[in-house]
Parts: C-alpha cells; sequence; structure tokens
C-alpha cells in the first residue's frame, strides 16, 4: 500500500524474453485504465493520482503462442489533510468556534491533546464543548499558553497530526476603597485589590468631576495609581470619582468605577487687623466650600462678643473667590487713633 503522492517501483524480472513483447494491462478497482505510468519490459517508476486499488499484469506470448503472465497489486490511499484553526488569543469568557479541515478521516479515530504551560493536560479537564471533526463552539475554562493537537492514521498506516498555539487571556478585577471625604491640602489612601491583572497590560485610571466630565489627571490628582494600594491627593474642590481601565494585549478594554469623594478646599480669609468702630470691615474668603454652611463667632478682649452682621455676597468667577462685607455694631469707640 502508499499515497498518491508517493512514488512506486513496478519492477518486472524476465528470463529467456528473446524478442518478445511485454503487454501491460492495468485495472484501478477492477476497471482497466491507461497505465498511470510508463511501463517497459523491465517496469516502470511513477505516481498514482488517483486512488484505488491497483492490479498490473505483464503477458508476454512466445513463439510458440503460450502465454506467460506475471500480476502484482497495490492499494493507494488519498492523502489525508489535517487542519483546524482557532484566534490566537482570546479569553476565559469567550466561546470560540473551531474550523475544522480534515480529509480522508473516514472511519479512522480522531485523537486531541493538550499542553497548558508546556505540560499535558486532560482536554475535558480545560475545554467546554466537544472537539470533534466537524469543528464547534468551544470554551477554555483557564487562562494560560496552550497547544492543541489532533493526530489521526489513516487505513494506509500513515499519521497525520496538526497543532496550534494559542494564549486564553483571564478577566482582570480591580476594585479599590477610600474615604468619603478629603481637602485639597492632604492626601488620602486609595486601597486597591486586584487580580488576573496579566503583567503586560496597561492600567489607565482617570477622575471625573461633579457633572461626570473626565479631568486631565495630572491637572487635578497629584500622585499615581496602579494594581496596588497607593496615595494621592486631590488639587481642587468637589465630588469626584475615580476609574480605572486595564486593557490587555488582545487589546480589550475592561473599565471599572469607584466609589466618590468629596473634597473640600483649605479655607482661610483675609480681614484688617485694625478697624474703627462704625467701619465697614471687608472679609475675603479663600477657597470654595461647596456651599458648606459657615459660622462665624467674634471675641473681644479674649472674650466672646455679641455681633450683628449685615452680610452681602459677591462672587468672582474668575478667582473663585467670595468678597464678603461685615458691619460690626456695638464696639465701643475708641477715644485716640492710634
Amino acid at each position: 500500500m502508499s499515497h498518491t503522492d508517493t512514488a512506486e517501483d513496478v519492477k518486472l524480472t524476465c528470463e529467456n524474453l528473446g524478442n518478445n513483447e511485454v503487454v501491460w494491462t492495468v485495472l484501478r478497482d477492477g476497471k482497466e485504465i491507461v497505465p498511470p505510468f510508463d511501463l517497459t519490459a523491465r517496469g516502470g517508476h511513477g505516481f498514482f493520482s488517483e486512488p484505488g486499488f491497483y492490479t498490473f499484469t505483464a503477458s508476454v506470448t512466445d513463439e510458440l503462442g503460450r502465454v506467460t503472465t506475471a500480476t502484482a497489486s497495490i492499494q493507494i490511499y488519498p492523502v489525508g489533510v489535517s487542519g483546524f484553526y482557532l484566534p490566537k488569543m482570546f479569553h476565559t469568557d469567550s466561546v470560540v468556534t473551531l474550523v475544522t479541515s480534515f480529509e480522508e478521516l473516514g472511519e479512522n479515530p480522531l485523537r486531541w491533546s493538550l499542553t497548558r504551560n508546556g505540560e499535558n493536560v486532560p482536554v475535558s479537564d480545560y475545554v467546554t464543548g466537544e472537539l470533534t471533526a466537524d469543528g464547534g463552539k468551544i470554551q477554555f475554562k483557564q487562562a494560560g499558553e496552550y497547544k492543541l493537537r489532533a493526530s489521526f492514521q489513516d487505513a494506509g498506516g500513515r499519521n497525520y497530526s496538526y497543532e496550534q498555539s494559542f494564549t486564553v487571556y483571564p478577566i482582570p478585577v480591580i476594585a479599590w476603597t477610600m474615604p468619603n471625604y478629603a481637602h485639597t491640602d492632604s492626601t488620602f489612601t486609595v486601597a486597591v485589590e486586584s487580580k488576573n491583572v496579566v503583567a503586560d497590560a496597561v492600567i489607565q485610571w482617570h477622575i471625573d468631576d461633579t457633572y461626570g466630565l473626565r479631568q486631565n489627571w495630572g491637572t487635578y490628582v497629584a500622585g499615581n495609581l496602579t494594581t496596588n494600594s497607593g496615595d494621592i491627593r486631590i488639587k481642587h474642590a468637589g465630588v469626584f470619582t475615580l476609574g480605572c481601565e486595564i486593557t490587555d494585549p488582545t487589546g480589550r478594554v475592561f473599565s471599572f468605577d469607584g466609589p466618590s469623594i468629596e473634597v473640600l478646599a483649605d479655607q482661610e480669609y483675609i480681614i484688617e487687623k485694625q478697624v474703627y468702630t462704625g467701619e465697614t470691615v471687608q472679609v475675603r474668603t479663600l477657597g470654595n466650600n461647596i456651599e458648606l454652611p459657615v459660622e462665624w463667632s467674634l471675641e473681644k478682649d479674649g472674650k466672646p462678643a455679641d455681633i450683628k452682621i449685615r452680610r452681602i455676597q459677591s462672587r468672582n468667577a474668575e478667582l473663585g473667590l467670595s468678597l464678603l462685607r461685615y458691619v460690626c455694631y456695638n464696639i465701643p469707640h475708641k477715644s485716640d487713633h492710634p
């Protein structure tokens, strides 16, 4: 037996042939055909273009009319094909299509084998779905570097195999906690927990303001975050939400949102150190208190003093300052001005 891609020899040994001619008859599957290659008194050499059961008969008729024959047969098998296709990269939550191409498999058993991270593993432990010669939908349960192999042996005893390497990536998870409140002049800790983040993934943190608009990280935040806990300071007052995006080597982006934090500005005010009774005192406040209630108190000679306050407030949009004017009454007049 042989295959259509293999050249075979047909050898004929003759004695006392003389000038007698050798006549060749070739049958394929019981039907006479034109010989697949040239045949002489010594036989021939060549390929069989079609599979089948071939019978070669060489006949010689001598001067007395006696016919001498020699017969030989060979089974020729087609060349099989073993092949399949899977994506080079996908994830544990992906159901992928196994595209197969097996020819001349017939009733011969198809064997599948799998390695993960260089070690042989049972297919059923790592693959959901059935591996067949017709392909289908399968899913891999765990991440890793895989090599899948398919092989079979045809009736002619020839072995065929095909293998493909691919990477299955995990689904990353990241979460974090942080205080509910912070101030613009102080750092706070973002406690980060993560898993299934591959080493060559790109980690990108972002900050959204009160209105859900994404702001420039460097403008609004001092410090950086990774997949581990870290300390940052938010430079501006407001309510902010942190987010994180993880891009793995497949280009898939995983987005995560966390809790919000209210950042309060450091409050300061400026007032003249010396004033006279009856005068209007200008108090300039620094920082945005996000409309939190403000309580004012006054001390005279180290003791609480009753005051009546008339407040006129105007806001400067460009400077972010509030101008407060206060008029204080019931403060005794000094007899002499300093």
